[in-house]
């Protein structure tokens, strides 16, 4: 009795191990919005605005540049929040990734002229999509 207990005991943590890893058995569905492009209009638009002041200089100013890049990012994190597929991780790749390219920009000087906050929306975009991609229905 012990040996069919310890043995329905392993299978089971095998199984939760496998789900918590990301692999699915048949049948099983992984909840989450399909990705839509319109979800990410509005951080897409606040950073393609963002990327024209500094096209116009007002945004490569030392002091106002800055406060300029870190709220309109702070804008697009909020504006990323409400976008995407509602993954579990979804969140911190996002502003991981937001992160980087604001401090590329920040921080490298002369860079800040091309339109690093509109491609770092759209990366994010590209990425949440093959994710979302990748969480399908297996077939019975």
């Amino acid at each position: 009795m012990d040996a069919t207990w310890n043995e329905k005991l392993k299978a089971t943590q095998r199984e939760a191990r496998r789900q918590s890893q990301g692999h699915l058995t048949k049948g099983q569905v992984v909840s989450g919005r399909p990705v839509s492009f319109f979800s990410y209009m509005p951080a897409l638009c606040v950073a393609i605005l963002k990327d024209l002041l500094d096209l116009v200089f007002i945004g490569s100013l030392p002091g106002l540049g800055t406060i300029i890049t870190l709220c309109f990012s702070i804008l697009i994190f909020f504006l990323l929040m409400l976008s995407g597929s509602g993954q579990r991780y979804s969140l911190a790749k996002k502003s991981l990734i937001l992160l980087i390219g604001t401090l590329t920009e920040g921080v490298l000087i002369g860079i800040n002229m091309l339109p690093i906050e509109t491609m770092t929306v759209l990366f994010i975009y590209f990425i949440d999509k093959k994710a979302s991609k990748s969480r399908v229905e297996l077939e019975a």
